[in-house]
């Protein structure tokens, strides 16, 4: 196993609510955290920088759809989708065939969490599977 620190996380999600969520979370894991408001900023940044461990992307953005950046994003790199664990939140519950859509181009779903708990549980479900080990700066 090896430690998250060094890897690249990278968030798409126009609720800025959820920012302060996901630095707390994972900026204490030592690891890069790229947070984007658009979906137009995060392609920009994609398509030339380096591949990130974990992508989480907001399943309905202001700008578009989470599948549609997903699709564009393949266009530009689709080595990102070989080598990166893409995560998807949406803030509802509800089944609809869009967010059924969206589920099949991620390896993982969750309604947004409401608090850190899920959060965690999600990142540690993942890097488990992946043998990263969740160590924090103090440990």
């Amino acid at each position: 196993m090896h430690n998250l620190a060094g890897h690249s996380i990278v968030v798409v999600d126009d609720d800025t609510s959820f920012f302060p969520v996901y630095e707390s979370v994972l900026e204490k894991y030592d690891c890069s955290l790229s947070l984007f408001l658009s979906a137009s900023a995060a392609l920009k940044e994609l398509s030339t920088g380096p591949t990130p461990t974990l992508l989480i992307v907001d399943h309905l953005l202001t700008e578009m759809s989470g599948q549609d950046f997903l699709e564009e994003l393949k266009t530009l790199r689709a080595d990102i989708f070989e080598k990166t664990f893409i995560l998807g939140f949406s803030g509802s519950n509800a089944s609809s065939q869009l967010l059924d859509s969206f589920k099949n181009w991620i390896h993982a779903y969750a309604q947004k969490p409401n608090d850190l708990s899920v959060l965690m549980a999600l990142m540690k479900q993942y890097t488990d599977k992946c043998g990263i080990s969740l160590k924090t700066r103090r440990s």
